[in-house]
């Protein structure tokens, strides 16, 4: 229900089906040589996703440790939370040391 109410406000959108490329293409185009990204394999696919990086300006960083960076940068006390492990989406340059909390998937008594 959140959801769907700030969508009908026009408070929130959805982008489904998207993928990372380094220039335009369609699919009259050589996209095997034109693009840096390996296109229509899943494993690479899924890690562009993370780092929405195509030009590899930022190479190591991740899309949301860059967002935690500038906000950094600005003043904010930043942080990301990850779900049981490290993920690249969270990491941003080291210049900012942005801490990154894993939560656990496990049974939360074991949480003290």
């Amino acid at each position: 229900p959140v959801l769907k109410s700030l969508y009908d406000a026009g408070e929130a959108s959805f982008f489904l089906n998207t993928g990372v490329l380094s220039k335009p293409l369609t699919k009259h185009d050589d996209w095997i040589t034109e693009s840096a990204i390996q296109l229509f394999a899943h494993n690479h696919m899924s890690r562009e996703q993370l780092r929405v990086d195509p030009l590899d300006l930022n190479p190591g960083t991740g899309v949301g440790g860059r967002m935690l960076d500038v906000l950094k940068n600005i003043g904010f006390q930043t942080s990301g939370n990850t779900v049981d492990g490290s993920s690249l989406l969270n990491v941003g340059d080291t210049y900012y040391s942005n801490p990154t909390f894993t939560v656990a998937t496990g049974d939360p008594s074991l949480l003290d």
